[in-house]
């Protein structure tokens, strides 16, 4: 068997049918092969980039598919993934017959002889004939003559061939339009009268050659075309009845797109291996050579190959109809429609759509995201889309979601995902088009940043019965959610409230008896909730939270397990403790109580014991740098207060710890303790610097000089410690971040108030320790040199005490140095995006921050109290030796008397 290979002109003709290509070759349907990556590749290649639909086996690796060949009534998903998500229209019984697969074929195809329906269910329990019936009950085509074709009547009279015919048998070639007969004179006329399903079969017999005659069964002659087998829609033989247009064709020529039987007829090309055996015997179904359509089409998945002039004649003649499948696909300017799909590429975004007419009816994804269609999905032009299943508007200018294909339910029906994100939404009503989208499962109004408003039912279809699955409202102005607007949506697995601007959560959030499989409240700053906040509510999955106060027993309830809830952990606290570590709380008052003591003795030593050092410079800014750190004992004190008041309730009162003015208090003094024991730290290092340098008093601080510093220190300190508790600062949430009321970005979530910190305490801090540590370097440099160039003259008692003094604050300096470090260290790493461990957070917090301020006093003390235990041993030894020179001079004279 032999095939002519399709000219050029006749496969690019058929390419520019529809949505075909040349590969390998062949003609192929770009949606019905799209699983074919190479075949995909080599279709977005000619038409450019157009999207696949991906079933969910993905363990089963299955391949993806067009959106053409959604709902199309044919599983083409392992678990039917592509069927169930379609809302198939009810049919018409005044027009229509619904198969047993519930789609709908004209009302004229019941019984007529052919399968319409896919599933063959409308030839099924035919009671009646619409032409003619035979004794055995059968029925037979229009165009059949009984005497012939009922054979299960030879046994009667001529009169009982016939039990029953509803029209007079006439001579008729084949039938049209299922009950239309064709005359021989109509064949290849040029007027195309075979419009149904069998395609313009009139037209393409008339292009081949005819036998001049032939006596059909009943005496008369009739049309039949010479050496060529063509079966109707009926499977009926057209031509002789006797065969005889077939006979002595052993040398006659086939016409483009048949194949030779081995020396007999010719049959036409997709008949080839099709499973029936068509040839005298059989050879076009034992055909070996390796097979390949030759440049004709090739159908999917499937061994049989068609003519080119085959393709889109509107008869399918492929197993799965790709031969008809998006043929004469229409579209506009600035648009790719491909493979059931529809999307903006080129279009010029400054001009708004006006209408929707473009669009092929068939398309199953529109997307003109980017686009101002305000007017287009309003218009007259969407009469004709009553297949979308996958819409996406996404940035679209819209406003009102109530005007959004108003008007047309049967579009709306249909409708399975649909994006809304990026709009200008304000209010979603109880009238939306939403309520009318009986199929919709994905709804998508993420970044509506102005939609504030969910009225009630605004998502409950009329019908009553939501499929709604998956909704998504993160990004949105939404500050509050009720039950009644999720009543009804017994569907629902997953609501995305991540980045809301709910501040609250109660009983009446969620509807009683409501199950979800996923919650997000990522990033959403809930700061009021209570023991019955989730009892109607049961999650399977997963609730996201960032508050790890909605994950604690006493807040999820039972409805919600452990290991479902996920929340970050606090840096700090626990469900019932302000403080989680139990050596942390005692830390926490032994630092405090240490700070407040330690630094009440230095002042109070300063101004009583040492009231001359007081008028010194470094005198007046240890001085100072002791009420700092005081200031850090109070802080400490009042968060282990706390931390005591909340025991065992602290996760139902944290948010109002957080928002309390106490905390808010206690994150000021703990900014200010920090910054201006930091100043001063600077302070002193540069005023030993100077007295180092310039032992003879060259360059000092003045009285004047001391005061200015030490108030502009106090000044600066106080300002950066304020500023987060002014009005428009306040929501920057600089001391509410965590329960111990602290500023330090210690962690890599970038926000205002996060910025802020990392300015105050890493950046402005890094400087000042890069100063100090250049100062303690001079230092060391200055005593250095004047250990080498000692004279007697120089070596002064003041001098002396100079540099005692120089290495004990030198020491205190150091102490400091060493405590903030670590701190500047960990807010580096954090502004690197490092996440730093929940522990580190808190020891910092605790004990690396405060505990500077517990042992400076100790180093200030311990060498004032040595220095006085020196003294008072100096003492007591000049003492002792007088009183033994006055006994040994009273001796002598004793002596001499």
């Amino acid at each position: 068997m032999k095939v002519k290979p399709a000219t050029t002109d006749v496969i690019n003709k058929a390419i520019k049918k529809g949505e075909f290509i040349k590969y390998n070759g062949n003609i192929l349907s770009i949606p019905a092969n799209a699983g074919n990556p190479d075949v995909f590749s080599s279709g977005q290649e000619q038409f450019g980039e157009f999207e696949l639909f991906y079933c969910d086996e993905c363990w089963l690796h299955s391949n993806p598919l067009s959106y053409s060949q959604l709902c199309d009534r044919v599983q083409n998903c392992v678990f039917g993934g592509d069927e169930s998500i379609c809302s198939f229209r009810n049919c018409d019984p005044s027009k229509e017959f619904q198969c047993l697969s519930g789609q709908c074929v004209p009302k004229e195809a019941h019984c007529d002889l052919y399968n319409d329906c896919l599933d063959k269910s409308d030839e099924l329990r035919c009671t009646e004939c619409k032409h003619t019936r035979c004794c055995d009950g059968s029925c037979i085509p229009k165009h059949w003559p009984a005497e012939i074709d009922c054979d299960s009547c030879s046994k009667h009279t001529h009169n009982a061939y016939v039990i029953t015919t509803n029209i007079t048998v006439e001579l008729c070639p084949f039938v049209c339009n299922r009950t239309s007969c064709i005359d021989p004179s109509q064949i290849g006329d040029g007027v195309v009268d075979c419009t149904g399903p069998e395609g313009p079969l009139d037209e393409q017999l008339g292009k081949l050659e005819t036998v001049e005659s032939c006596h059909n069964g009943n005496g008369e002659e009739g049309w039949s075309p010479r050496c060529v087998y063509i079966k109707d829609r009926y499977s009926g033989i057209l031509g002789c009845k006797d065969m005889s247009h077939l006979w002595d064709c052993d040398n006659f020529v086939c016409p483009a797109g048949y194949v030779k039987c081995p020396k007999s007829y010719c049959i036409p090309l997709h008949l080839v291996q099709d499973g029936q055996r068509d040839c005298p015997f059989g050879e076009d179904e034992e055909y070996t050579q390796d097979y390949n359509c030759w440049g004709n089409f090739a159908c999917a998945n499937s061994l049989m190959c068609l003519h080119p002039d085959l393709v889109c004649d509107g008869s399918p003649q492929c197993p799965w109809g790709d031969d008809e499948l998006n043929c004469h696909t229409s579209c506009a300017s600035g648009f790719r429609c491909m493979a059931g799909t529809v999307r903006a590429t080129n279009y010029d975004k400054r001009i708004p759509l006006a209408s929707l007419k473009f669009v092929d009816g068939r398309s199953r994804l529109l997307d003109l995201s980017g686009l101002n269609i305000s007017k287009a999905v309003t218009g007259p032009g969407i009469t004709h889309l009553d297949n979308l299943l996958i819409v996406k508007f996404s940035d679209c200018k819209l406003t009102k979601a109530d005007d959004i294909f108003s008007g047309r339910v049967s579009t709306l029906q249909s409708i399975y995902h649909f994006d809304l994100s990026y709009n200008l939404l304000k209010k979603i009503s109880k009238n939306s088009s939403f309520r009318y989208m009986s199929n919709l499962r994905i709804l998508d109004l993420s970044h509506n940043e102005r939609l504030t408003t969910l009225e009630e039912k605004a998502f409950l279809v009329y019908s009553g019965k939501s499929l709604l699955e998956r909704l998504n409202l993160q990004f949105t102005a939404i500050a509050t959610l009720h039950s009644s607007v999720l009543q009804g949506l017994n569907n629902l697995k997953m609501l995305n409230l991540s980045y809301t601007s709910i501040t609250s959560l109660n009983e009446d959030s969620f509807p009683k008896n409501f199950r979800l499989q996923v919650l997000d409240l990522r990033e959403t700053d809930i700061i009021v909730y209570g023991t019955n906040t989730f009892n109607g509510l049961r999650v399977d999955n997963h609730l996201y939270s960032e508050s790890f106060g909605l994950c604690c027993p006493e807040i999820r309830g039972e409805n919600i397990s452990q290991d479902v809830c996920h929340s970050p952990q606090d840096t700090i606290s626990s469900c019932n403790h302000l403080v989680r570590e139990q050596v942390q709380r005692v830390l926490l008052w032994f630092v405090g109580i240490v700070a407040i003591l330690g630094n009440i003795t230095v002042i109070l030593c300063r101004l009583l014991w040492q009231s001359g050092v007081i008028k010194k410079s470094y005198g007046v800014f240890v001085t100072n740098l002791g009420i700092s750190d005081l200031i850090m004992g109070l802080y400490l004190l009042i968060i282990a207060s706390a931390d005591l008041y909340y025991t065992t309730k602290y996760v139902l009162s944290t948010n109002v710890w957080r928002q309390s003015l106490t905390c808010q208090v206690a994150g000021f003094l703990s900014t200010l303790s920090s910054q201006t024991s930091a100043f001063f730290t600077m302070l002193v290092t540069i005023d030993r610097y100077l007295v180092m340098k310039f032992p003879f008093g060259q360059y000092h601080f003045s009285k004047r000089g001391v005061l200015v510093a030490t108030c502009t220190a106090w000044v600066v300190g106080f300002t950066l410690a304020v500023t987060p508790l002014l009005p428009v600062i306040r929501t920057w949430k600089v001391y509410t971040s965590n329960g111990m009321c602290l500023g330090l970005p210690l962690n890599s979530e970038q926000t205002k108030g996060w910025r802020y910190s990392v300015s105050v305490y890493i950046v402005l801090n890094s400087i000042i320790f890069v100063l100090m540590a250049t100062g303690q370097f001079l230092i060391y440099r200055a005593m250095s040199g004047n250990r080498a160039a000692t004279t007697a003259v120089q070596n002064s008692k003041r001098r002396v005490q100079d540099i005692t003094v120089a290495k004990q604050l030198s020491l205190i300096v150091l102490s400091d140095f060493l405590c903030w470090f670590p701190i500047g260290l960990m807010g580096m790493l954090a502004i690197t995006g490092h996440e730093l461990s929940k522990n580190v957070y808190s020891w910092a917090a605790i004990l690396v921050l405060p505990v500077n301020s517990a042992l400076n006093p100790l180093l200030y003390t311990v060498p004032i109290l040595q220095d006085k235990w020196r003294q008072f041993i100096a003492a007591q030894s000049k003492q002792l030796c007088q009183e033994d020179t006055n006994n040994k001079g009273d001796a002598s004279q004793t002596t001499a008397k």
